[in-house]
């Protein structure tokens, strides 16, 4: 019976008609805007129609979005752009996928999301909120559920069966997203063997339970750790289907259209540019842009968009660099590489003066949120909805205390750099059109020191109520700088 509390037999899809219809749930959410302040939308919500014209002639576009759930094939002729994926999910059929707070911040709705890498023939494994994830971004993914790990009918997941074991069910409503985080841990981790006990305890950082207690949810958590992780874990569980292997790479725009909303999603910087550029001659647009997309939980108004441009497949945004001096950050880096790339780090410079911010930056960064918001939130999100909206973010402040700037691009050619705290001050006002490229954060100087601090209701996975960080540079006995 505790099984089947988080693995519920599948159902029969409903009529695809369910899903162009009005939007199930009404969702609020927010786009977490890099560039620009939306503008007032025009009469009878005709911004996006005219943009759409606009946009149209002599582009390479495509308006088919291609992914799994658990193996089967799902092909969308432009997907509706408010549509979140937990709700598509329970919409056909999948309803151990539950929906609790709708902000990501329960974790009843997560599951595992996988990536094909076709350069490298492996696949990316890692757990997210499905409720803040927008399904017009899950093209050539691969998505597993609760129940299609496992269920009553092809058998339990060792996740599923450990969990029953050690008493971890009770009401079940948390259990499918408590099977999937440790999946997407256990599934994620490098090397052959399962992590340690403190790695899989910190997995279910981002789930909430409300009957059971953790102790015995860790105690079934904790039980994988040292096993070989093909035996629990990866393709063996979760395969990457043939199909979107073999499926061509989308190199155009993607562009979806549904409802008077529209989605872009700009495969190159010039395109993104040109995006911008586009919109200046739309005023009726209220136009976002839009990354991990995970402000939609914090902020409802994504009702209010026409036009959402997905930056998060532009190259030019991504990835991590490293120099003598300094280490680079994408804007589109998530939390999760960000923690990640502190890990390696951290351990790399151990005993070093120059190294001995990023431990210490890491510590910090693993307080935040739950592992299946860091998987989709971007750095440069976070510090672009702080100057937009005053968010109270916990990235602002270390970074500035760590000496970081950002590089602000005001054109295809003209890029600056702008420390942090200036970046932050009231003086300084973003260009319109501009866009966040990178985030540089420096080595230490010699003698210098860093520490951080945050408070908050609780140790983790909870909005702070101070964030602070502190710099100081000695010679001998001398402050040189603080």
């Amino acid at each position: 019976q505790a099984l089947q509390n988080f693995c519920p037999r599948p159902t029969s899809a409903p009529r695809a008609a369910a899903l162009h219809g009005p939007h199930p749930r009404g969702i609020p959410a927010m786009a977490a805007k890099l560039a620009f302040e939306p503008r007032p939308r025009g009469e009878g919500g005709a911004g996006a129609s005219v943009m759409s014209a606009a946009m149209a002639a002599s582009r390479s576009t495509s308006n088919e979005l291609l992914f799994a759930i658990d193996g089967q094939r799902h092909a969308l002729t432009n997907p509706d752009p408010a549509m979140t994926l937990s709700d598509y999910l329970r919409a056909t059929g999948h309803t151990s996928v539950k929906i609790g707070c709708g902000e990501g911040g329960c974790g009843a709705c997560m599951v595992t999301v996988a990536s094909w890498d076709p350069a490298t023939k492996e696949t990316a494994y890692k757990s997210v909120n499905s409720c803040l994830v927008p399904l017009c971004s899950c093209g050539n993914l691969s998505i597993t559920t609760s129940s299609g790990l496992g269920n009553s009918v092809k058998g339990f997941h060792p996740i599923q069966q450990r969990l029953a074991e050690h008493n971890g069910s009770q009401c079940g409503f948390c259990s499918p997203g408590m099977v999937m985080s440790i999946f997407g841990l256990l599934s994620s981790q490098k090397g052959e063997t399962c992590p340690d006990e403190k790695k899989l305890e910190g997995c279910i950082d981002g789930n909430l339970c409300r009957c059971t207690g953790y102790r015995p949810i860790l105690a079934a958590a904790r039980s994988f750790s040292g096993m070989p992780k093909k035996d629990v874990a990866g393709e063996a569980f979760a395969p990457f289907p043939e199909f979107l292997k073999s499926a061509p790479a989308v190199d155009a725009r993607r562009q979806f259209s549904a409802h008077g909303k529209e989605w872009l999603s700009p495969a190159t910087l010039e395109d993104l540019w040109g995006i911008l550029s586009e919109k200046s001659q739309c005023p009726a647009a209220n136009v976002a842009m839009v990354a991990g997309h995970t402000a939609r939980g914090i902020y409802k108004d994504d009702h209010a968009h026409d036009v959402l441009v997905d930056v998060s497949r532009v190259p030019d945004l991504s990835g991590v660099d490293r120099s003598a001096s300094a280490v680079t950050f994408g804007a589109t880096t998530t939390w999760g590489a960000f923690v990640e790339t502190l890990e390696g780090l951290a351990a790399e410079g151990a005993g070093k003066p120059e190294f001995a911010a990023w431990p210490v930056l890491l510590e910090h960064a693993l307080k935040v949120a739950g592992p299946g918001i860091r998987n989709l939130g971007t750095l440069g999100g976070n510090l672009a909805m702080t100057k937009k909206r005053g968010f109270q973010s916990d990235l602002a402040p270390i970074l500035a205390g760590a000496g970081a700037h950002v590089v602000v691009m005001r054109s295809k050619a003209e890029s600056a750099d702008v420390p942090i705290d200036e970046f932050f001050s009231s003086g300084y006002v973003l260009p319109e059109p501009s866009v966040l490229k990178s985030i540089v954060i420096p080595f230490l100087q010699p003698g210098e020191m860093f520490k951080t601090f945050r408070t908050a209701m609780r140790p983790v996975n909870s909005h702070a109520l101070t964030n602070a960080a502190f710099a100081v540079r000695l010679s001998g006995d001398v402050v040189e700088s603080a």
